[in-house]
C-alpha cells in the first residue's frame, strides 16, 4: 500500500503542476522557522526565473517585487502575522527577472500555527493578472473617453428595463436634465421634467411606439430641474430582445440640441428676411403690372368716350375687369401665407374636392391622370376653396414638370399615429387620425439645393412662374393644422404628401343651387367710411330694386337705424364695414343694434380677411360676411344664401 502511494504521489504532483501551468497560477510555501521559501515551477515561470535555486528566502522574493509595492506588501504580511489572521490577499506588481517586464499578480495566503498558536508556516498561491489589469485600464480609459465625448457633444446614454420600468443613465443625462442620482428614476419622475407644451404629444408618441415595439426618435422640450431653464433634447433608442424575441430593455441616447435649435431659428430668421425682400419685390412687380393694365384699359375706355368710339368701350372695360380679377386673386394668394387668410372650416369629404380640382387642371392635357382614392376616406375639417387651391397648385406644378408626358397619380389614405410606422421616419406630428393625400409626378425632379427653399414665396425655377403656388400650399395646409412633406429624385419625379387631421363630424353637403339674378326690394342701410364704396355698393343694391340709405360711421348708422324704427319703417338689411378709422366700426355698432333687434339681417364687410369676425360672423352677432373687394354676383350669392329666395 505504501509503495502504491509512493508511486502515485509523483503523478499527482505532476498533475498539480500541469493544472497550475494551465491556469497560470503558482504556489509557494514559506517556513518561518527556517526562513525557507519554496516555489512551484509555475511560480518561477510567472517571475521569469529559470534557476529554481535562486529564490530560497523571503528577502530574495522581495527583490522581485516592484520597489513601489514592497513596503505595502511587507506591511500587509507582517500585520497578518502579528494579528494572527488566518489569511490575507493582495495585488501588487513584480519585475520579471529575465525580461525586466512589469507584471501584475494577485496573491492569497493562509497561515499555519503550531500547538502553541504560533504561526510557523505561510502557504499561498500567486496568479498573473496582467491581462486583466490591462483590460480594466483600457475599459477605464474607454469609459473616460466616452464620458468626455458625451460631455463635449452633450449626449447622454440610458437603459430602460421594460419589466421593472426603471432606468439607468450616464452622468451626462443627469447634467442635461439638471438632476442627480437621488432623483426618482421612474416614469412619473421623468414626465415631471417635460415642458407642458410637449407633455401630451410626447406621451402619445411614446405610447404609440411602445405598442408597436418601434425604436424611439423624438425631439422635445424639457425644464431643467436644477435651474428651471428650458432646453431642447433629441432622444433616440433601440430595443433589445431576449431569446424568445420579447423586448426586455431599451438602450438609447439623449442629446441636448438647444444650441442647434437656436442656430436653426437664427438661420430661419435670416432666410425669412431674404424671402421678405424677394416677396416685396415680387409684389411690387406683379401689382405694378396689373395696375398698369387696369389704368391703361380704363384710359382707353375714357378716350373712346371722348372720341365717341363707343363700340370699343365694352372690350376695354372687360379687359380692365380681367386685370382687376387677377389683382384680386393675387391679393387673396398673398393673404393665404400672411397672418390673414384664415380658412372657413367645414366638415366634409375631400374626395370631390380632389377629383374636381385635379380633373379641371388636367382638362385637355396629354398627360395621364390616375386616381387611387378609397371610398371610405375619413372626413376632414377644411376650407373647400382653399383646399381646392392646394390641389390645383400641386397638380399644376406636376403637370408643368412633365413636358415629355407621363402619369400623375393622385392618391389618398387614412392614417393614425397609433401606427407611427406609416409616417416618415423622424416626423414629429400631433397624435390623432390623419388623411394623407399624395400627388406623384414623373417629371424631372427637384434639385437637392432647391428643396430647402421650395416653399418660399416668389422662389421659382420656372421662367413663367411667380413662385406663389407652393408657398400657398404650405401656408394653407399649415393653417389647417396639417403637414406637408416631399420626396424628389432628379430624373425620376417628385411626390408631395399632405397630412390633414380628420374631423369627428361628417357633413359633405354642398350648396350647389344656381345663383340667378333676382329682385330684392328691401330697405338697406350701408355703413362704410369710403364714399366711393358707399356709392358703388348702393348702386349694386339699387340695381336689384332695393331702397338704400348710407352712413359714414357707426354713430351715424345707429342714428339712422333708430330713426327708421321710430318711423315704423325699419331696415331689412344692414351692411357694416368693420374698420372705421377714428370712428365706431362694425363690431361696436352691431353690439348696440343687437340690444334693440336680434332678428334684423346684418352683414359684416371688410378688406381684412384675417379678422375673426369674417371667418366666424355668427359669434359676433352677424348673419354673414362679405370680403372686399366683391362684385355684384358675390353680393347676389350672399343675399340668396341668407334670404332663401
Amino acid at each position: 500500500m505504501m509503495m502504491d502511494y509512493a508511486m502515485e504521489l509523483p503523478r499527482r504532483e505532476a498533475h498539480l503542476s500541469r493544472f497550475q501551468e494551465i491556469a497560470n497560477v503558482g504556489s509557494w510555501e514559506l517556513d518561518l522557522v527556517s526562513n525557507t521559501l519554496t516555489w512551484s515551477q509555475t511560480t518561477y515561470h510567472i517571475f521569469g526565473i529559470d534557476n529554481e535555486e535562486s529564490i530560497t528566502s523571503y528577502e530574495s522574493f522581495l527583490e522581485c517585487v516592484h520597489p513601489e509595492d514592497r513596503s505595502m506588501l511587507v506591511t500587509t504580511y507582517n500585520e497578518s502575522i502579528q494579528s494572527r489572521k488566518e489569511s490575507y490577499e493582495l495585488e501588487h506588481r513584480i519585475i520579471r527577472k529575465n525580461s525586466k517586464e512589469i507584471r501584475y499578480v494577485h496573491e492569497k495566503c493562509i497561515h499555519e500555527q503550531n500547538l502553541q498558536g504560533v504561526i510557523v508556516r505561510s502557504i499561498g498561491i500567486i496568479q498573473d493578472i496582467t491581462l486583466q489589469k490591462q483590460t480594466e485600464k483600457a475599459l477605464r480609459e474607454s469609459e473616460l473617453l466616452l464620458k468626455q465625448s458625451q460631455k463635449i457633444a452633450r449626449i447622454g446614454s440610458y437603459t430602460m428595463n421594460l419589466q421593472t420600468r426603471t432606468w439607468k443613465v450616464s452622468e451626462e443625462v443627469y447634467s442635461i436634465f439638471g438632476i442627480d442620482e437621488s432623483y426618482p428614476h421612474t416614469k412619473q419622475g421623468f414626465l415631471s421634467l417635460l415642458h407642458p407644451d410637449c407633455l401630451d404629444s410626447f406621451v402619445a408618441y411614446h405610447d404609440s411606439v411602445e405598442r408597436a415595439q418601434l425604436p424611439f426618435d423624438y425631439e422635445y422640450k424639457i425644464i431643467r430641474h436644477s435651474d428651471q431653464a428650458v432646453r431642447w433634447v433629441h432622444e433616440r433608442d433601440t430595443i433589445e430582445y431576449d431569446h424568445e424575441s420579447k423586448p426586455i430593455r431599451r438602450i438609447g441616447t439623449i442629446q441636448d440640441i438647444t444650441q442647434q435649435k437656436k442656430s436653426e431659428e437664427q438661420l430661419l430668421k435670416t432666410e425669412k428676411l431674404e424671402s421678405l425682400g424677394v416677396l416685396a419685390g415680387g409684389i411690387a412687380h406683379d401689382f405694378n403690372n396689373l395696375l398698369a393694365g387696369i389704368f391703361g384699359y380704363i384710359d382707353l375706355a375714357q378716350e373712346s368716350c371722348d372720341t365717341k368710339m363707343y363700340q370699343s368701350i365694352p372690350s376695354y372695360l372687360s379687359k380692365a375687369m380681367n386685370m382687376f380679377n387677377r389683382a384680386r386673386d393675387l391679393s387673396k394668394q398673398l393673404l393665404t401665407f400672411s397672418k390673414g387668410g384664415a380658412p372657413v372650416l367645414k366638415a366634409q369629404s375631400l374626395l370631390p374636392i380632389i377629383k374636381n380640382s385635379a380633373q379641371f387642371v388636367m382638362s385637355g392635357s396629354h398627360i395621364n391622370l390616375k386616381f387611387d382614392l378609397p371610398d371610405n376616406l375619413w372626413p376632414s375639417l377644411v376650407d373647400e376653396n382653399q383646399m381646392a387651391q392646394v390641389i390645383d397648385n400641386l397638380v399644376l406644378n406636376a403637370k408643368q414638370s412633365m413636358s415629355s408626358g407621363g402619369t400623375i397619380t393622385v392618391s389618398a389614405k387614412n392614417l393614425s399615429t397609433a401606427h407611427p410606422e406609416a409616417f416618415p421616419a423622424g416626423m414629429q406630428i400631433r397624435p390623432g387620425n390623419y388623411i394623407c393625400v399624395t400627388i406623384q409626378d414623373q417629371g424631372g425632379g427637384i434639385s437637392p439645393d432647391h428643396v430647402p427653399r421650395i416653399f418660399d414665396p416668389f422662389f421659382t425655377t420656372k421662367q413663367q412662374g411667380n413662385g406663389l403656388g407652393l408657398a400657398i400650399v404650405y401656408s394653407i395646409i399649415k393653417k389647417h393644422q396639417g403637414y406637408v412633406e416631399l420626396t424628389s429624385t432628379l430624373g425620376h419625379g417628385t411626390s408631395f404628401f399632405l397630412y390633414l387631421p380628420t374631423s369627428t363630424n361628417f357633413d359633405c353637403k354642398n350648396d350647389t343651387a344656381d345663383v340667378q339674378e333676382f329682385r330684392y326690394r328691401g330697405k338697406v342701410l350701408i355703413m362704410d367710411d369710403e364714399e366711393e364704396l358707399r356709392i358703388l355698393y348702393g348702386e349694386y343694391f339699387k340695381k336689384m330694386g332695393a331702397m338704400v340709405t348710407v352712413a359714414a360711421h357707426g354713430d351715424e348708422a345707429l342714428s339712422l337705424y333708430r330713426e327708421a324704427r321710430h318711423l315704423a319703417a325699419p331696415f331689412d338689411l344692414i351692411m357694416l364695414d368693420l374698420t372705421i378709422p377714428g370712428g365706431k366700426g362694425g363690431k361696436e355698432t352691431i353690439e348696440e343694434i343687437r340690444q334693440i333687434d336680434s332678428t334684423v339681417l346684418t352683414i359684416a364687410s371688410s378688406g381684412h380677411a384675417s379678422d375673426p369676425i369674417m371667418t366666424t360672423p355668427h359669434k359676433y352677432g352677424f348673419n354673414d360676411s362679405l370680403s372686399k373687394p366683391y362684385r355684384f354676383h358675390n353680393l347676389m350669392e350672399m343675399l340668396r344664401r341668407n334670404l332663401k329666395t
